[in-house]
């Protein structure tokens, strides 16, 4: 075996240690302790192999190779070797909440020997962090009601309806994560200490506006789409705001002419009691 075959073979095993379990998890807690290792080794004929282990009494690796499905299932021993060491090999490195690619093992190596892989992706946390801290200090973006709501969807639903060729087939679906994302401009609301109550909210309105038969009923993927009705809605609510407003106006035009004709009545009225007052002197 080649010198530099037998670093990659050692780098292999340390790896190997740190192989990834068939689930990773990216949030939450159990995300902290993140550590793992997945090896991709491609073959003859552009092969890829799931490297599980080394049986080093038969020298040989232990792979799994995709099935028909796409997952790595079906066991196979490639031989350890020149030839197999100097195949392409491709490793994600999972830690904590981030993950890294590699696509050789040089590159794996250096990282591995100088941390230099765990120091960047810290640092990355960090600076989440402190992203984090200062999103946290101002008010989550909300809906302010279910008309606001509907017009924020229907406006979306046209955007979105005329980026596409065939736009009066296209059906635009939204979700509380999509909508709460897009309002925000970030996925960050999710860690803001309001963002459960945010999403619970939007919820209701949304179940709001299925209940008035303005968008459809959610779908397993709790997706929602418009409804013709939701702009006779918006125009019916849009009508009535106009009709309460001019009202308002005029309550408050006629307010104004009542409040100038009070003041002038009174004005007149102490200018005739003055006036009597200098008739009355006059005798004395």
């Amino acid at each position: 075996m080649k010198a530099n075959n037998k670093i990659k073979f050692w780098l292999l095993k340390q790896l190997l240690k740190k192989k990834a379990p068939p689930r990773v998890p990216m949030s939450g807690v159990e995300a902290k302790n993140n550590d793992y290792y997945v090896v991709i080794v491609s073959g003859e004929e552009e092969e890829k192999y799931l490297l599980e282990g080394i049986d080093s009494t038969q020298k040989v690796f232990n792979v799994k190779e995709p099935d028909q499905n796409k997952k790595y299932t079906i066991e196979k021993n490639l031989e350890i070797g020149d030839e197999t060491l100097e195949s392409h090999f491709k490793v994600t490195h999972y830690y904590k909440n981030l993950r890294t690619t590699y696509e050789n093992l040089y590159s794996v190596l250096f990282s591995y020997i100088t941390k230099s892989g765990k120091i960047e992706m810290n640092i990355r946390i960090l600076w989440d962090a402190i992203q984090q801290k200062f999103f946290n200090l101002r008010p989550l973006k909300e809906k302010k009601d279910r008309m606001d709501l509907l017009r924020w969807l229907i406006n979306e639903d046209r955007r979105k309806r005329s980026l596409e060729d065939n736009c009066q087939f296209t059906k635009v679906e939204f979700n509380v994560l999509q909508i709460l994302n897009d309002s925000n401009k970030s996925y960050r609301w999710m860690f803001h200490s309001k963002g459960k109550r945010a999403q619970a909210d939007l919820k209701s309105y949304l179940d709001s506006l299925v209940y008035s038969e303005d968008i459809t009923e959610p779908t397993t993927l709790e997706k929602y789409t418009v409804l013709p009705k939701a702009v006779i809605t918006l125009e019916e609510y849009d009508e009535a705001e106009r009709r309460h407003k001019e009202t308002k106006r005029v309550f408050w035009i006629l307010a104004g002419l009542t409040g100038f004709l009070f003041l002038g009545t009174i004005f007149l009225a102490a200018t005739a009691f003055q006036s009597f007052r200098m008739y009355v002197e006059s005798f004395f």
